[in-house]
């Protein structure tokens, strides 16, 4: 038993980030999220580093939706750059598509050879 003001437990030596009481499983769940931190972060930039790209930008644009949905609690849990970062790569790359796309159809409707 674990006192509920303790951020410390004398037993295992776990630190906890508040006294707040929790239960296992709300633990176990912040442990995980904050375990997956540094490869969101990573995988953040790839997105945006992919979404810069024309070639690779429709690619990242779908991808980088789906991602963003799957880790939206880890993404939350980010430093405010950090999460910018997630959410600018999405953006950018749906920019590009964006842009491909339009370009695309004004050249085939102009006649552009």
């Amino acid at each position: 038993m674990i006192k509920a003001a303790a951020i410390r437990c004398r037993f295992c030596g776990t630190t906890f980030e508040s006294a707040r009481p929790q239960e296992s499983r709300q633990f176990e769940e912040r442990q995980q999220v904050k375990s997956r931190r540094p490869a969101v972060r990573l995988q953040s930039f790839w997105l945006l580093a992919f979404g810069l790209f024309t070639c690779t930008a429709p690619i990242a644009a779908v991808v980088g939706s789906f991602w963003y949905v799957a880790n939206r609690s880890v993404i939350a849990s980010l430093t405010p750059m950090s999460s910018a970062v997630c959410m600018i790569a999405v953006g950018v790359a749906w920019l590009q598509t964006i842009v491909v796309v339009v370009v695309a159809v004004l050249h085939g409707l102009l006649g552009g050879s």
